[in-house]
């Protein structure tokens, strides 16, 4: 009887509750991808687009400073009165 391989290294993940659409997780690394669409290039397109993992553990992506080094919180515009 043939032996059943088990679950591949990358699997794709939906869940219905998540407005997000379905993402690509590398089960290795923890790095997650999103499928996304790119209106601004020729028939807009869809990808797998990586994401940016935030874990102040730092046991898999970046911590949250080093996040904030390279996404510096944007000011709000003057509330007008």
């Amino acid at each position: 009887m043939p032996q059943q391989a088990g679950p591949g290294r990358y699997q794709i993940v939906s869940q219905s509750q998540v407005r997000a659409g379905p993402f690509l997780l590398d089960t290795q690394t923890g790095r997650i991808w999103q499928l996304r669409e790119f209106p601004g290039l020729e028939g807009a397109p869809s990808a797998w687009r990586e994401m940016t993992i935030i874990d102040d553990r730092g046991a898999m992506g970046i911590t949250t400073a080093q996040f904030q080094k390279l996404y510096p919180p944007r000011h709000a515009a003057p509330r007008r009165r």
